[in-house]
Parts: C-alpha cells; sequence; structure tokens
C-alpha cells in the first residue's frame, strides 16, 4: 500500500530526478527506494523516464549504485513489453561489462536480466555481439549456484540460435555445462540439460558432446525419481 502511494504521490518521477542529478548519497536513497518499487511498478518507472536514469548508474563507480540498478533492470526485463526500449536504448553492453563485476550479487543479477532479455530471438543474437557470450560461460564455473542458475539459464536461451550453439563450443561452454549436469540443484541441472539439448539440436554437435563426458551424467539424470529431469536428459 506504501509503495502505491508514493506511485500515485509522484514520488518515483522525483526519484528519477535525484538518480539523475543528486549526490552519490542522495542516488543511492533514490536508487534504491526504485529497486524496492521496480518489482511492481515497472511499466511505471519506465513511463517516467526511470529506464535511462538506471542506464547512467549501472557503470558507476558506486557499487552500491550499480546493484541498486541493475536489480531493477532486471526486474523490469521481466516485462517482455520492455525488451526492445531496453535494448534500444544500451542496456546489454552494461549489463555485459557487469557479468565481470568484483561483486557476486550483482553478477547474479546482470546475468538474471540477461536470461530475461534473451528469451526475444534478435537479443539472442545482439548479446553475444556484444561479448557476453564468454563472461558467462565463465560464470558458471563459479562455485555460486545463484550466479550458476542464472547464467546457465541465459545460456540455454542464447543456445536456440544455431550460430550461437556454434560460439558456445568454439569458447568452451560443454564442459562446465556438463558439469552442472551433476549440480545439487535442480534448476542447475534443468537448465544445463536444456542447454546441452539446444545445442545438439544445432548441427551435428552430439558427437562432441559425447567427447567432453556428457553421455554419463545424463544417463545418471534417467535414474532420478523426476520426471522434469527425466525428460530434459532424455531429450
Amino acid at each position: 500500500a506504501f509503495e502505491l502511494e508514493v506511485v500515485r504521490e509522484n514520488g518515483l518521477f522525483a526519484m528519477v530526478q535525484v538518480m539523475r542529478s543528486g549526490t552519490v548519497a542522495l542516488q543511492e536513497l533514490a536508487a534504491g527506494c526504485v529497486r524496492n518499487l521496480s518489482g511492481h511498478f515497472q511499466s511505471q518507472i519506465v513511463d517516467q523516464g526511470g529506464l535511462d536514469a538506471l542506464l547512467s548508474l549501472l557503470l558507476a563507480p558506486d557499487a552500491k549504485l550499480q546493484e541498486h540498478s541493475v536489480v531493477s533492470v532486471r526486474n523490469i526485463s521481466t516485462k517482455t513489453a520492455h525488451d526492445a526500449l531496453m535494448v534500444e536504448r544500451g542496456i546489454l553492453a552494461p549489463l555485459v561489462a557487469l557479468l565481470r563485476s568484483p561483486t557476486e550479487s550483482i553478477q547474479e543479477h546482470a546475468a538474471g536480466a540477461l536470461r530475461n532479455l534473451s528469451a526475444n530471438s534478435e537479443n539472442k543474437r545482439r548479446i553475444v555481439l556484444e561479448g557476453g557470450l564468454g563472461p558467462l560461460i565463465g560464470l558458471i564455473r563459479t562455485n555460486q549456484q545463484a550466479i550458476q542458475e542464472q547464467a546457465c539459464a541465459a545460456i540455454r536461451n542464447l543456445a536456440v540460435n544455431p550460430e550461437n550453439s556454434a560460439r558456445i563450443l568454439e569458447e568452451g561452454g560443454i564442459p562446465p555445462l556438463v558439469q552442472l549436469l551433476r549440480s545439487p540443484s535442480k534448476r542447475i541441472q534443468e537448465n544445463a540439460c536444456l542447454a546441452l539439448r539446444n545445442i545438439t539440436g544445432n548441427g551435428p554437435n552430439e558427437l562432441k558432446v559425447v567427447m567432453e563426458g556428457g553421455l554419463p551424467p545424463l544417463i545418471a539424470l534417467l535414474s532420478i525419481d523426476d520426471r522434469d529431469l527425466q525428460e530434459h536428459a532424455a531429450a
């Protein structure tokens, strides 16, 4: 109820203005408020000019500003109606840059935003052109499951594109995907299965997955008492 009142009383517009021109301390407060609102008021944030303000803060030198902004961008990216505008405004390059952030939470949210945006067929191509594939593959090699899940899901989406599948092979993406088939996280296992399915569905790549040791963990998943995982592994 409080968040709705803030939006109704034009508080969102005021916060966007502070994000654009306030001191760092005030920008952090305003960006934190917008972050809280972004879970439910994505369209209102875009309508009030918040997207450009967030874009300007994504690569701010202050890590807290980066985190507030990338969480808001990730939440806005859940609404596919905003995909084209976000990409048009140049959101992909800073998101790709944040995949290399030293802050793990920022890595996670940047990968999550790219996961959402990569559902769009044109964005699949553009994310790779912006250099997003290499750092995403790097993130699935980390030991943080939250980061692995978002990065693996983004790669799963990107792999639908045949050219991207070839790039995943070229950049060494198969071994870490195979390793994730053994993850203790069901969601990570599912995303790894689907990524490998998409890769093997685009050209003669099945043998390469087998050569990288993909067959034993896939067979192991067939014996798990989980119908979803069994179906994904069988595919």
